[in-house]
């Protein structure tokens, strides 16, 4: 299984401008094989890519009770666990 990334065209290009892309990239999976290619949209990609910005304003306001929350987590079900949510929270 591979994964492409692509953009759409906005505006095509001129002898003057290059050609303008929109920001939100797209992920494609592809799988399958040479004969029988499969192709899915990544909509989770998708939607993380298009709300980056968002999610990392909102993780940096909140910081001190995802600080909290995480603290909690370790106490309930064992050290280590919440290290995993900070880990998936510093990926955007």
């Amino acid at each position: 299984m591979q994964e492409l990334n692509a953009s759409l065209i906005k505006a095509k290009a001129t002898a003057t401008e290059p050609e303008q892309l929109h920001d939100t990239p797209i992920a494609i999976t592809v799988a399958g094989t040479f004969s029988q290619p499969t192709y899915t949209l990544d909509v989770a990609a998708l939607l993380t890519e298009k709300n980056k910005a968002k999610i990392e304003q909102f993780v940096e306001k909140n910081q001190e009770k995802i600080d909290k929350i995480v603290d909690k987590i370790d106490k309930k079900l064992g050290p280590g666990v919440g290290d995993l949510l900070k880990g998936f929270l510093k990926k955007y």
